[in-house]
């Protein structure tokens, strides 16, 4: 289901993919998205993601666990929310 939306979102314009642990949307929304890259459906260039921490969870999800949850290889923006 998260490939078919992600993959609607792309072929109408969306570049911006925003996702963070509490969405539980980072696995999937990366495999979707790597998914779309390797079928040159769109270029990763082209492509604005963003995930985030909460600093109260900054022990447990850390930056190393976002880039291994999101497999594109490399983001636009990382942000680190306080509570």
């Amino acid at each position: 289901m998260v490939l078919e939306s992600v993959k609607s979102a792309v072929e109408v314009g969306y570049r911006h993919f925003d996702t963070a642990p509490t969405y539980n949307t980072e696995e999937a929304v990366g495999e979707a998205l790597e998914k779309l890259i390797n079928s040159k459906l769109i270029s990763r260039d082209d492509l604005f993601i963003t995930t985030k921490v909460y600093t109260l969870h900054a022990d447990v999800f850390c930056y190393s666990d976002r880039k291994n949850r999101l497999t594109v290889t490399r983001w636009r923006l990382y942000m680190l929310i306080s509570d």
